[in-house]
């Protein structure tokens, strides 16, 4: 995951080649607790970074992503989750920002 996937998500060849490595994310990260928390804290940066993609196929799977890591872990592991959510806030430019205000929102 760490080596292979996480890096397609920045640097990847094709905008499906990024949205597929988001998409494991998401698929991993329903597992459970077990199969990804060792992950998440290495995940998420990548998942939110994502935001600001401009092709929709990957920033809408990333809002995708980053939601499945709300809703999975933000009652059991908010500490690993807040404090790059809250990095994500201040994204230069203002779609990326407000993508990431509304799932700051839907986390709390």
């Amino acid at each position: 995951l760490h080596d292979t996937i996480l890096p397609r998500i920045p640097s990847g060849e094709t905008l499906e080649s990024k949205a597929g490595g988001l998409q494991l994310i998401q698929a991993i990260a329903g597992l459970g607790p077990q199969a990804f928390l060792p992950h998440l804290k290495h995940s998420l940066p990548f998942a939110l970074n994502a935001l600001q993609e401009e092709s929709e196929v990957v920033h809408k799977q990333a809002v995708a992503a980053v939601k499945t890591l709300i809703d999975e872990y933000g009652a059991t592991a908010p500490h690993l989750l807040l404090p790059r959510m809250q990095e994500a806030l201040f994204f230069e430019e203002e779609e990326p920002r407000a993508r990431a205000m509304d799932l700051f929102f839907s986390f709390c």
